[in-house]
């Protein structure tokens, strides 16, 4: 058994580009807490015939953002390594559509995700600096999310502003259960709709691409609070973003993680956040004033 955890003593850290990590033999077994890979090995096995394996998810992979912000930013460590181990595979802990439709994006092939190890295997950890939970930061985490920011945002730079306004209703698929929120935004998505708006549905996305250019094209970006602002936000550029719950401040005030991704999201956008109401239910007569037009 072995734990991975800062600091990293007796540990042989490689390095590729702004990315850390160890390679461990022979695993049989994985587990992660918020600031470390805890593994067991097969010391026995003597099988010079390893297959490779990049292990990504965290403790929170079933949490949308979660899963962005400590997992998704080594994806493009998986297409640098894929050169140097032809063989490489991309171990996910579970099939989640959002992972599938990241490692899409990523141009990672479904050919190369599995969801078990075979015995004889080099498993390749990443450093476990990118909890969310885990109330410190390190640079190299900035660097691997300022790099994903890059890529999502890279071909949507000059796209027009030929949207008014998109309200995108809470999802309701793959909602992590013991955090998940209903709102009530009817009376927004039909002012919204009635006014030539976008309504756009996330659950319904299968291409990352056309979320990313529809909501950077809006002058105006309406979303609920948690996970949709913290992701969509980093989508947009010269926009007012409207966010429904204000719980997100006491997020952004209480974890250093997710102020600095919303000190991103500020740096070209301006944000409003809506305290919510009785009943969750938000009115547009709530958010005109923050309306761009």
């Amino acid at each position: 058994m072995i734990e991975i955890c800062e600091p990293f003593n007796n540990i042989d850290i490689l390095t590729e580009s702004i990315y850390q990590y160890t390679e461990i033999q022979n695993v049989i077994t994985l587990e992660s807490s918020h600031n470390k890979w805890i593994v067991e090995m097969d010391n026995n096995n003597r099988n010079i015939d390893k297959s490779h394996y990049l292990i990504i998810d965290t403790l929170s992979h079933e949490a949308f953002f979660h899963w962005v912000a400590e997992c998704a930013i080594y994806l493009p460590l998986f297409t640098i390594l894929k050169r140097k181990y032809p063989t490489l595979k991309l171990y996910l802990k579970a099939f989640k559509t959002y992972k599938k439709i990241f490692c899409d994006f990523f141009h990672i092939n479904q050919s190369d995700i599995v969801y078990n190890l075979v015995p004889s295997n080099i498993c390749i950890f990443p450093m476990p600096i990118s909890s969310l939970n885990i109330n410190t930061i390190d640079d190299r985490w900035k660097q691997q999310v300022d790099y994903l920011i890059h890529e999502l945002t890279l071909k949507c730079a000059d796209n027009p502003k030929n949207i008014q306004s998109i309200l995108l209703p809470r999802q309701n698929k793959e909602n992590f259960k013991n955090n998940d929120r209903t709102y009530n935004t009817t009376d927004i998505h039909n002012n919204i709709q009635n006014s030539n708006g976008i309504i756009l549905n996330t659950d319904e996305i299968v291409d990352l691409n056309d979320q990313i250019n529809t909501v950077n094209s809006s002058v105006n970006v309406i979303l609920t609070g948690g996970s949709p602002y913290f992701m969509n936000g980093l989508f947009c550029k010269n926009s007012h973003i409207i966010v429904l719950d204000a719980f997100v401040v006491d997020q952004i005030n209480m974890f250093i993680k997710l102020k600095y991704i919303h000190n991103k999201i500020c740096m070209h956008n301006q944000v409003f956040f809506i305290n919510r109401k009785k009943g969750n239910i938000f009115y547009y007569n709530d958010i005109k004033r923050y309306l761009r037009t």
